[in-house]
């Protein structure tokens, strides 16, 4: 049977990021400490499809299912990542 228009569905999901700064300022220049963290709760979730037969992105009741797509990075979006930094600017 043919799928009718944006009738696929997903599993939903929850995506936080964070960011945090504090200035300072020592004579003629500004410092900014900052930390921003992306995914903060390093949710695991799919960008790409997902079996019709299971519904999960990473498991297929068939057998010969190209393995590569399967293990693909890209299908998933990125885990956890914590930037730290310190911006100078002159006043």
């Amino acid at each position: 049977a043919d799928l009718e228009s944006n009738s696929g569905r997903k599993s939903s999901f929850l995506l936080i990021d964070l960011r945090a700064e504090k200035f300072f300022s020592f004579g003629p220049a500004d410092i900014s400490l900052f930390l921003r963290v992306f995914n903060l709760l390093n949710t695991h979730f799919v960008n790409g499809f997902v079996f019709t037969t299971t519904g999960s992105p990473d498991y297929s009741q068939f057998p010969q299912a190209n393995r590569s797509t399967l293990l693909d990075p890209s299908r998933f979006h990125e885990p956890r990542r914590i930037e730290i930094g310190i911006r100078l600017s002159a006043k």
